[in-house]
């Protein structure tokens, strides 16, 4: 509800400054928890988290960003700006069922992560790009427009096309091990490069997986018995010898 009325404060207070360049971040929280906005941001009763009841409460991010668009074209600053519509992980609904924290490219390759740019002084229907990009790629976006010469680990989105071949790299700390700290540390990082379509389980690599440094794990026998399935009871890209006998 916070949330919701703050942005609406920011689309109410708005007004033209041509000083400078600026940039605003606004986090849409439509997709958290507590789930107690309908679509048109009134509110009702808690709701269970699920996707119907997200996706009501979205109903009002979506209605909030229509018209915060609706207040720059009425001050005269659509045109000017450069608007960039990202998505969170995407990955919150329709996941595979897999036990515990294990995630790895198959729930990975299901997440849909939206990423929607509005260039400055472009008008016209929306266009579908497949092009590789990443979260990275955004600081490099926006100084680009800014005319800022800044070094960046990502890419100018603006230079990419369907045509780039790149890796992107991705780290993944899950739910289960933010909740769990060592040392400060967070327990376990999962990192990944992704050749190819992020929705392609076969584009997901697991490079390695990072340990704080004073984690230690004890090391134990497991008994798998006959026909055992090796990846069932060890995370991506581990695994006890397999031998006969």
């Amino acid at each position: 509800i916070s949330a919701a009325a703050v942005f609406e404060d920011l689309i109410a207070g708005m007004r033209v400054d041509r000083s400078g360049t600026t940039l605003k971040i606004v986090h849409l929280a439509g997709g958290h928890a507590p789930l107690v906005l309908d679509a048109g941001c009134q509110v009702v009763e808690p709701g269970e988290v699920n996707a119907v009841n997200t996706a009501r409460q979205l109903g009002c991010s979506l209605l909030q960003t229509g018209r915060f668009l609706e207040r720059l074209e009425a001050l005269g600053l659509y045109d000017d700006a450069l608007i960039v519509l990202m998505g969170d992980h995407g990955g919150s609904f329709g996941a595979p069922d897999v036990p515990g924290h294990l995630l790895g490219p198959e729930a990975l390759s299901r997440a849909r992560t939206l990423v929607a740019v509005k260039w400055p002084q472009r008008r016209g229907p929306p266009q579908v790009s497949q092009a590789p990009v990443s979260l990275a790629d955004l600081a490099p976006t926006l100084a680009a427009a800014a005319g800022v010469e800044a070094s960046f680990s990502g890419l100018d989105m603006a230079r990419l096309d369907e045509a780039t071949r790149r890796t992107r790299s991705f780290g993944l700390y899950t739910l289960r091990a933010r909740a769990e700290t060592v040392d400060g540390h967070l327990r376990k990082l999962e990192r990944y490069a992704c050749n190819g379509r992020s929705t392609d389980p076969a584009a997901w690599t697991l490079v390695d997986v990072v340990f704080p440094p004073a984690l230690r794990l004890p090391a134990g026998r497991i008994e798998l018995g006959e026909g055992h399935d090796a990846d069932r009871v060890s995370f991506h890209g581990w695994g006890p010898p397999v031998t006969d006998g």
